[in-house]
């Protein structure tokens, strides 16, 4: 608010970030009216940046288990591997895959086969620590990050969550139905893993022999 009238000084004061420009004497009412609509615009700031942070978040969420998908984990997996490698840290990566997910779509039908991937989506979420991540990979394969977990520790998350699924109760018509799941396991650092290609690579040989060997188990390739 101001009794400067000229043009100049309006441009220069809005250039430099006012949102309104009221010379003396001003009308009372006029003042209100443009606090009021002012205060309105802001209001629809507001609304409008937390309606593009809901969307960023629904844009990295999958729909049907509500775990990080594919293109979250691809971007975090960059990022957590640049700091586990400066830091000199450990970062497990562990593949699970649900074994004969076919079978169970063709028997009991692609609905309760999602309801099956919704449990164990809960299952997992509920296992890991706050800095964990879990991500629905594609189709019936997850995947899980686990920073500053050496593979002795990783093993043993695994092994925990394997258990876990195999004694979930489902509803009927699957309420006898034992869902087993096969693990690969590998962790950064190692010889064998220098970036997150090489890190994927050797977790899915892992889970490569997990299914070799019987399926409903642990399996990695590192040194313990």
């Amino acid at each position: 608010m101001t009794s400067g009238t000229d043009q100049e000084s309006k441009v220069k004061v809005l250039e430099q970030g006012a949102s309104d420009y009221v010379t003396k004497p001003f009308d009372i009412a006029e003042l209100v009216a443009r606090v009021k609509i002012h205060l309105k615009i802001k209001k629809l700031q507001d609304e409008l940046k937390t309606a593009n942070e809901h969307f960023k978040e629904l844009s990295n969420i999958d729909a049907l288990t509500r775990l990080h998908n594919r293109r979250f984990f691809t971007e975090i997996i960059e990022s957590e591997f640049q700091w586990a490698e400066r830091q000199g840290s450990s970062l497990s990566l562990i593949i699970v895959d649900v074994d004969k997910f076919k079978d169970i779509n063709d028997k009991y039908g692609h609905q309760n086969g999602d309801r099956v991937l919704v449990s164990i989506a809960e299952k997992l979420h509920g296992a890991l620590r706050t800095y964990d991540v879990a991500s629905r990979y594609g189709g019936d394969e997850f995947v899980l990050l686990l920073p500053a977990t050496p593979i002795a520790g990783a093993l043993g998350v695994a092994e925990r969550l394997r258990e876990s699924i195999n004694t979930m109760t489902l509803l009927p018509p699957m309420k006898s139905l034992l869902v087993t799941v096969s693990q690969g396991v590998a962790t950064f650092t190692s010889e064998e893993t220098s970036n997150v290609d090489s890190l994927f690579q050797q977790a899915d040989f892992a889970l490569y022999q997990a299914k070799q060997n019987g399926r409903n188990r642990v399996e990695t390739i590192m040194k313990q």
